[in-house]
């Protein structure tokens, strides 16, 4: 079992109202959940690095095109990461396209 199967029941389906409900549910981010805003899609360089960190690790989910939501100490350092909103692409953008780059 992936790790999309800890978090999705129909993983060969993911729809907008899946992705609202996970959500909702206020995951915080952790050794194997990384979120990305869509805007992450134009720095696959940068992209590609988080892939790697997951591949030489245990694996993981990222989640790109869903926004980090951040809650913060008294000194401005951040504690906790959480998903905070859907960050929608262009129509155009896709896993192949992503590959090519």
């Amino acid at each position: 079992m992936g790790f999309i199967e800890t978090f999705f029941k129909n993983t060969k389906d993911v729809k907008a109202k899946d992705i609202l409900s996970f959500i909702s549910l206020k995951i915080e981010e952790n050794m194997n959940l990384d979120y990305k805003d869509i805007r992450a899609y134009n720095d696959p360089d940068k992209l590609a690095i988080n892939v790697a960190s997951f591949a030489n690790a245990d694996g993981g989910l990222i989640m790109l095109g869903v926004a980090e939501g951040a809650i913060k100490d008294e000194k401005g350092r951040t504690e906790r990461i959480f998903p905070e909103k859907i960050t929608w692409g262009e129509v155009s953008l896709d896993n192949e396209s992503l590959s090519e780059r």
